[in-house]
C-alpha cells in the first residue's frame, strides 16, 4: 500500500509542472490578439496631439504600426489638462507611451471610446492596403493626398475627417485639419470606370479648427 502512495507522489511531482503551465497558458490564448494603428497618427509635441489628429507635422507613427497597452486615461503628466481624457497607448517596437486629447466639441455624435475603435485595428500594414494601387501605398508611406486616392487609401492617410465639418465618411467632401489655423477640403467623384469614388480636387481653406 505504502509503495502506491509514493508511486502516486512521484507521478504528481512529474506531471504537476505540465499540468501547472497548462491551466497558466489556457487565459493567454484570449489575450494575444495583436493592435495596430489603422491610420498615420501625426507626431507633435504632447499638448498638441489630438483626436483631429492635425496633419502638418512631418513625424508620424505610421499607419500598421504594433501598439499595446490602448486605454482612456486622465491627463497624469500635465496640471494644466486635470479631467480631460486622453487616448493612451504604447508602440511596441520602441516602448513610447503617447497620449491623445480628445476634445467632445470637435466630434460631434462621438464618444472618446468610438474614436479609440476608429483608430485602432487588428489589421497588420499588409491588410490594410489590400486591393490599394503602388502609387496610393507610396502616398500613404509619404504621409499625402494626391489626387485619384480612394476613400480607403485617404483614411489610412490621414485618419476620419473632422467630424464637425464631415458628418459622415459617406460625404463626397472630406475636410482635414494641418493644424490648429490650416484646414483643407478633399472632393471625392465617382469613377465611372471603376465604380470607386475617388479624389479629384485638394482645396486650400486656410482657417483652423479654432474659427
Amino acid at each position: 500500500m505504502r509503495k502506491i502512495q509514493i508511486i502516486a507522489v512521484l507521478l504528481l511531482l512529474l506531471f504537476a509542472p505540465a499540468l501547472t503551465s497548462a491551466f497558466q497558458n489556457e487565459p493567454d490564448s484570449f489575450s494575444n490578439s495583436r493592435m495596430f494603428t489603422a491610420y498615420n497618427i501625426y507626431k507633435w509635441p504632447q499638448r498638441n496631439m489630438i483626436c483631429l489628429n492635425f496633419n502638418g507635422s512631418l513625424y508620424k507613427i505610421p499607419a500598421g504600426t504594433e501598439v499595446k497597452g490602448v486605454k482612456v486615461v486622465n491627463s497624469i503628466r500635465d496640471p494644466d489638462y486635470s479631467g480631460i481624457e486622453f487616448i493612451e497607448f504604447t508602440t511596441v517596437e520602441d516602448n513610447k507611451t503617447f497620449q491623445i486629447k480628445f476634445i467632445e466639441r470637435y466630434h460631434p455624435g462621438k464618444t472618446i471610446n468610438d474614436l479609440k475603435g476608429i483608430m485602432f485595428t487588428d489589421k497588420t500594414f499588409d491588410e490594410l492596403i489590400q486591393g490599394l494601387s503602388e502609387r496610393e501605398i507610396d502616398a500613404i508611406k509619404q504621409g499625402i493626398v494626391i489626387k485619384g486616392m480612394r476613400k480607403q487609401a485617404v483614411f489610412i492617410t490621414l485618419g476620419p475627417p473632422c467630424e464637425r465639418n464631415t458628418p459622415s465618411m459617406e460625404d463626397n467632401v472630406w475636410v482635414y485639419n494641418k493644424n490648429n489655423r490650416v484646414r483643407f477640403k478633399l472632393h471625392f467623384f465617382r469613377n465611372e470606370s471603376s465604380g470607386i469614388y475617388e479624389v479629384t480636387e485638394i482645396v486650400p481653406l486656410g482657417r483652423g479648427v479654432r474659427d
